[in-house]
């Protein structure tokens, strides 16, 4: 199963203006909708390895602009707003388009907490789209590996585009190693907690 953090991550998230099914060619099949947000889920060898993990894609559409999404999902007293099982969170910026991020999540049993530490890069940033990737990272000095928390590993992005509504269509894409515990345990703990993440999100947002 994915391993939460991000949604960061984190996070992360596409939105509406869009098409209401999954494009037939990237293997996502949805799982889970409401009148907010799409829940579309694949499951591929994880990066680096054979081993099958479960990747996320999210999409919805929020009445704001880019800038504004951009600051809800990469500063700090903007995270917290939404994303209730924050503990901590640490942001090293290098520069406007590459920095790094620190994560610890509280998480619901049977579920540990989790942390992650990763390597954000902006690769794309218009008036009308702004595309961020992440990935994991290692750094002993400023994120070592701290007892009775597992350190996770995942890849992914959000793709944040301007539609032609007025709104702001998200694209939230994770994939996260595999855990131990079985799919009939973690489905719907996790597809749960991405739904509600999500809709905390919006409801933030546009407020």
């Amino acid at each position: 199963m994915i391993r939460f953090s991000l949604l960061f991550f984190f996070f992360f998230v596409t939105f509406f203006g869009f098409s209401q099914s999954a494009p037939k060619t990237d293997g996502y099949e949805i799982v889970r909708q409401d009148d907010r947000v799409f829940l579309y889920e694949r499951w591929a060898d994880f990066p680096g390895t054979t081993t099958e993990a479960r990747g996320l894609k999210i999409v919805f559409s929020v009445a704001t602009t880019l800038d504004k999404m951009l600051t809800m999902v990469t500063e700090e007293s903007k995270l917290k707003t939404w994303q209730k099982n924050l503990a901590e969170f640490k942001r090293y910026p290098k520069n406007d388009t590459a920095w790094h991020v620190y994560t610890w999540y509280k998480m619901p049993w049977p579920l540990t907490d989790q942390d992650y530490y990763a390597k954000y890069r902006m690769t794309e940033r218009t008036p009308n789209r702004i595309v961020i990737t992440f990935e994991p990272d290692v750094n002993e000095k400023v994120a070592p590996v701290r007892e009775k928390i597992n350190r996770m590993q995942a890849y992914g992005k959000w793709v944040l585009e301007k539609t032609n509504t007025g709104k702001t269509k998200v694209t939230y894409i994770i994939t996260g190693e595999p855990v131990k515990f079985p799919r009939s345990v973690t489905d719907n703990i996790v597809r749960n907690n991405v739904m509600s993440t999500m809709n905390d999100l919006i409801t933030v947002v546009e407020k």
